[in-house]
C-alpha cells in the first residue's frame, strides 16, 4: 500500500512539473511574439520620427503666423463688439 502511494504522488508530482514546463514554454512562446511585434512597434517610430524631422522648422514658422493671425482676430473681436453696441443703441 505505502509503495503504491509513493509511486502515485511521484506520478503526480511528474504530471505538475510536465503542466508547468508546459505553460512555460507556451508563455515564452507569446513573449517572443510579443518581442517581435515591439520591435517593429519601435522601427516604424523611428521611421516617424526620422520622416517627421524636418517638419518641425515649418512648424515653427506655421504657428508664428498663426499666432499673428489671432492677435488680428482678437482686433476683428473688439471691433464687432462696438459694432453690436453701437446697433443694440439705435
Amino acid at each position: 500500500m505505502r509503495k503504491t502511494l509513493t509511486i502515485l504522488s511521484v506520478t503526480e508530482v511528474l504530471a505538475l512539473v510536465a503542466a508547468l514546463a508546459a505553460a512555460l514554454v507556451r508563455i515564452g512562446g507569446s513573449l517572443i511574439g510579443i518581442e517581435k511585434n515591439l520591435a517593429k512597434v519601435t522601427m516604424g517610430v523611428r521611421a516617424i520620427d526620422s520622416q517627421t524631422a524636418p517638419l518641425e522648422e515649418h512648424i515653427t514658422q506655421i504657428n508664428a503666423g498663426l499666432a499673428a493671425v489671432g492677435q488680428g482676430l482678437g482686433s476683428v473681436d473688439g471691433h464687432l463688439e462696438r459694432v453690436e453696441m453701437a446697433v443694440s443703441q439705435e
